[in-house]
């Protein structure tokens, strides 16, 4: 939220509360929140997501959890992406792995900084080069082709 204030960004919240939130969490997004610059929807329907996506500059992933705690790896990035989407996150977990930084979105200093100029460039990156690689990388197909030649040999005895 700070991020986007400090960057002029306008800020589209989505999720639901979830029992993990810190108490007072989604209290205090809430209470950040303008109804203008920086909007939190809470749970929204498809129909919703889908508009939010499409009018998205970026899909912008904070999240900044302690080395070993938390979601290392966002399959929401992997869902955005594959709807054109660029996405911005820190420099944490497996990011590097979802992310590839310039091309399908940026990989900025988990202090914020480059936070601005990530989203202006994001802007410029297409959409539908965002889309193929999401879509080379994580769909069925795409999945499978990896899969499979693992799980035949796990058939014929393969351990670790």
């Amino acid at each position: 939220i700070q991020l986007a204030k400090s960057a002029g960004q306008r800020l589209d919240i989505i999720g639901p509360i979830t029992p993990g939130d810190p108490p007072g969490y989604v209290q205090q997004v809430i209470g950040a929140c303008d109804g203008d610059q920086i909007v939190y929807w809470g749970e929204v329907n498809d129909e919703a997501k889908r508009t939010l996506i499409r009018r998205a500059k970026a899909f912008v992933y904070p999240v900044s959890y302690p080395y070993g705690q938390g979601e290392a790896h966002g399959h929401k990035m992997c869902e955005v992406m594959s709807c054109g989407v660029p996405c911005i996150a820190y420099d944490q977990g497996a990011m590097r792995e979802v992310i590839d930084d310039g091309r399908t979105g940026y990989v900025i200093d988990p202090d914020g900084s480059g936070f601005a100029e990530a989203v202006r460039q994001a802007e410029k990156l297409d959409r539908e080069k965002v889309r193929d690689r999401a879509f080379a990388r994580w769909s069925v197909p795409a999945a499978m082709a990896r899969w499979l030649p693992v799980m035949r040999e796990v058939a014929k005895g393969l351990r670790w």
